[in-house]
């Protein structure tokens, strides 16, 4: 099992239990990446209007002018490469943990 091409969601080479399991983690992985990036762009706008206005402009501008890709068409393996480049492992981790009930 590629561990990639299960957060891509090809779940071909499975059996349809593992194939169940594997969707069902992705999809709980896939919103608590979300929810925490929403939540880190929010506080990174707020910090920036509140010490930088200047910075906030500039990021708004390039919103406006050049789009913002949603995370929610994203694949997983771009929301993580996302998270750990604006987070840590440990709180990748700690994320991973947070699942614990699938």
């Amino acid at each position: 099992m590629n561990i990639f091409s299960l957060l891509n969601n090809d779940t071909s080479e499975l059996s349809e239990e593992e194939r169940e399991l594997v969707e069902s983690f992705n999809e709980a992985i896939r919103e608590k990446l979300i929810e925490a990036l929403a939540e880190c762009e929010i506080n990174e706008l707020i910090n920036e209007l509140n010490y930088d206005e200047n910075a906030f402009r500039e990021k708004l501008t390039d919103i406006f002018i050049n789009g913002k890709k949603g995370y929610i068409k994203m694949p997983t393996k771009t929301l993580i490469d996302i998270f750990l480049d604006k987070k840590d492992e440990g709180e990748f981790i700690n994320l991973i943990e947070s699942l614990g009930g699938i």
